[in-house]
């Protein structure tokens, strides 16, 4: 079965929007427009 991959896959995928997310939302707040 592929449950575990599929799993790790989302873990993975997940992580990486939420540094995106993190990383504009910074940014956003740093230059204060």
């Amino acid at each position: 079965m592929m449950t575990g991959a599929i799993i790790l896959l989302m873990l993975v995928l997940s992580l990486f929007g939420l540094s995106i997310l993190f990383e504009v939302w910074f940014y956003e707040g740093e230059q204060h427009y």
